[in-house]
């Protein structure tokens, strides 16, 4: 596990049974849909946020973090 996590996020990723991997370049297109799903969460839960979140943040930015 990153050594940059705290020990109460370690703690807490393990009591809700949450795996964290660093993502692939084939995890790209999962990963864009994720986060269209939480922009869809937000609309239909009438939340002002992340609505030109993928308009502000290109795939490109995504490309550059996996890599």
């Amino acid at each position: 596990m990153n050594k940059n996590l705290s020990t109460g996020m370690i703690r807490k990723l393990t009591e809700e049974n949450i795996a964290l991997k660093i993502a692939k370049m084939s995890d790209l297109e999962d990963i864009i849909e994720l986060y269209k799903e939480r922009i869809q969460w937000f609309k239909d839960n009438e939340i002002d946020q992340w609505s030109r979140y993928l308009k502000n943040h290109p795939k490109s930015e995504f490309i550059e973090a996996i890599e």
